[in-house]
Formats: C-alpha cells, structure tokens, sequence
C-alpha cells in the first residue's frame, strides 16, 4: 500500500494512457468546424436552460487541458466589449459531445441560467481542435464557433 505517497502534476500527466488516439474528425458538407448547427433562442428568462449546438472535433484532439471548451460571455456597455462569466468549469454549464457517425461529431453547451443573472445580453462560445490528415500526416488545428447574441431578462416566477 503506497498511502504514503502522492502522485506529482507531472507524473500524472505522463501515466500510461490505454485509450487508442482520436481519429480523425468529419464534418457535415458545407460546414466548417465551429459551425452552430441548433442556434440560442433570442431571449431567455433568470431559470430557463439555454442550449447550442457546435460541430465538433473529438475533445481528445486538444492538447491542452488546462483551457477551456466553452465560455459564457455577457456584453458590457460601458466597455463595449464581451467578458467572460461562466466557464466548463462553472457549475452553471455543461458541455455535451456526442459522436456521430461518419467521424461527424458535435458539441452541445448548455448554460444553467442562475436567478441572479444581471438582464443583458450573452452569448456562448466553444473552443476546440479537429484533427484532419495530411497525406500520412494528421494535422491537428483549433476551431472556435459563437452562438447568436441572445438576451437574459427577469424570470416571470422570482
């Protein structure tokens, strides 16, 4: 029993993995990576579930785990600009990949509207990597896809 030690960062990343390595990602004729294909509702009310749908690369293909899949993003007036909300790690989301067939796969977000949420405007983004061949060679590249602007106002019940 090994209760005495405990496993570095890097040695866990390093363990023996039995998982094969992703195949290579397809994506629908006409559509690129990123691409909604089910779009946000344009309003939404403090409680209700909005929910988008991305096509998709294998979230295996990014090799970078410390980032982030989605974030939730609220516009800012005074700035004009967006800031990030909520993120993959935020109890409020939830970030769905489904594999489909012909390699094709997408990625559904979910925001989990909570009843303190401030009446603006939102959107979501999806970040990712898909892995294509070139030649004998697989060429793995990032993709980023955004929903629609969509509003966030009082809920009728609260």
């Amino acid at each position: 029993m090994y209760t005495h030690y405990i496993t570095t960062y890097e040695e866990y990343q390093n363990l023996f993995n039995l998982l094969p390595a992703a195949s290579v990602d397809g994506k629908p004729a006409n559509a690129s990576f990123g691409d909604v294909l089910q779009q946000v509702y344009p309003v939404y009310r403090q409680g209700e579930v909005v929910s988008v749908t991305f096509v998709a690369g294998n979230p295996r293909n990014s090799g970078d785990r410390d980032k982030t899949f989605v974030t939730v993003e609220i516009y800012n007036n005074v700035t004009e600009s967006w800031e990030v909300v909520h993120t993959d790690a935020s109890w409020e989301t939830r970030f769905h990949w489904l594999k489909g067939s012909n390699r094709r796969s997408n990625a559904t977000v979910e925001w989990f509207i909570p009843l303190t949420a401030p009446n603006a405007s939102y959107r979501i983004r999806h970040f990712g990597h898909h892995k294509q061949m070139n030649g004998l060679q697989p060429v793995i590249t990032p993709y980023e896809g955004v929903s629609d602007i969509f509003r966030v106002a009082a809920s009728f019940y609260y």
